[in-house]
């Protein structure tokens, strides 16, 4: 089922008070961006980029954001906020020590008009440092959808990628907050610029991160550039991982036992693949889970032991599924990364100009 289908999709957009019929989702994002003009037209103080965006729309909604840059992070925002909830410490331990929460908003305790009422605290130790960006604009962009009817239910979290890509409304967040972390009014004309001084690059996206969202990790900030390229393009993500089947396999309780114990090899494979809106139509297969196609320069970069960007025209009948096996032959350009240790990669049909579009 689309995910503008999805029930609980649907029941947002009625406890919003919007048209539920339809593309709920498309629905949705477009609230969410009218409220951030709203914001911003009557923000007494002037918006001009996406960093002084969040933080007024964080005090709009009283929010209060703190980062865990390591264990003893939770311990001093504990300290600090004594008086915000009387389980914020036991919370803070048990999402971020025991559990594999990536960030979590939390509703004070005692309702006081004179400070903030929601706390955010977002984890960026190790590699959940790339994704602080994204993440924090996620815990804004709960509040900004959450219905005002409604109860605020103490506390909402934000799991990890594989738990919400299984959750159709972490899922709409994670849409919409896209959207507004890249803002159009902000981040459009630096998008625009470099794709035409640089093409569709790497390159591109840094001149543009640098410029809009200095803050932002190339992750993100692909993501949000998605939108803005002239040719169906996949941003993907790869890395060692087992087929879904064999996931559950080694998972299951008989595989406790040495006789059963499977013998799997991990193989590089595609574990985030975000399309653009031209792919649907293009015949550009790829998708999140399959193995990457040993002569791609998405397997080089990921056999370096540098930090290293290639590109190659490549085959998409070079990828192939279990099921059905090769994918339809389509030209293809790939554009790959080694950034420290990620992988990331580019997909696009191919085209004489990869750029901004017209």
């Amino acid at each position: 089922m689309q995910l503008a289908r999805e029930p609980k999709v649907i029941q947002l957009a009625k406890d919003l008070g919007l048209n539920w019929r339809g593309d709920c989702l498309s629905t949705i994002r477009d609230f969410a961006l009218a409220e951030v003009e709203r914001v911003v037209d009557d923000s007494p103080i002037p918006v001009d980029s996406l960093d002084s965006l969040r933080r007024v729309l964080a005090n709009k909604f009283r929010m209060k954001l703190e980062v865990i840059r390591e264990d003893a992070d939770i311990e001093r925002i504990a300290a600090e906020y004594p008086e915000f909830h009387p389980g914020l410490r036991a919370r803070l331990n048990r999402e971020f020590l025991q559990l594999d929460t990536e960030g979590i908003t939390l509703e004070r305790d005692q309702w006081d008009e004179r400070l903030f009422q929601y706390l955010a605290v977002v984890d960026a130790r190790g590699a959940r440092a790339a994704r602080v960006y994204f993440t924090s604009w996620h815990e804004v962009t709960h509040l900004i959808l959450h219905p005002a009817q409604l109860r605020f239910p103490g506390f909402r979290r934000t799991p990890a990628r594989a738990e919400r890509d299984k959750d159709p409304f972490e899922s709409v967040i994670d849409h919409v907050a896209g959207k507004i972390a890249f803002h159009p009014r902000f981040f459009r004309p630096a998008i625009e610029q470099a794709l035409v001084a640089h093409g569709l690059t790497f390159e591109a996206l840094d001149a543009a991160r640098e410029f809009a969202a200095p803050t932002a990790s190339l992750f993100a900030t692909a993501m949000g550039s998605l939108a803005y390229f002239n040719v169906p393009t996949l941003l993907v993500t790869a890395e060692l991982s087992l087929k879904a089947a064999e996931r559950r396999l080694v998972s299951s309780p008989q595989a406790t036992f040495d006789f059963a114990a499977p013998q799997i090899d991990e193989k590089l494979r595609v574990c985030t693949c975000v399309p653009n809106d031209l792919v649907l139509p293009s015949g550009l297969a790829i998708r999140r889970n399959m193995r990457v196609p040993a002569q791609s320069v998405l397997a080089q970069v990921h056999e370096s032991t540098i930090d290293v960007t290639l590109e190659a025209q490549e085959n998409q009948e070079w990828w192939e599924t279990s099921r059905d096996g090769a994918l339809d032959p389509l030209p293809l350009r790939v554009l790959a990364a080694r950034k420290g240790r990620f992988v990331y990669g580019l997909v696009s049909v191919a085209s004489k100009f990869a750029g901004v579009k017209s």
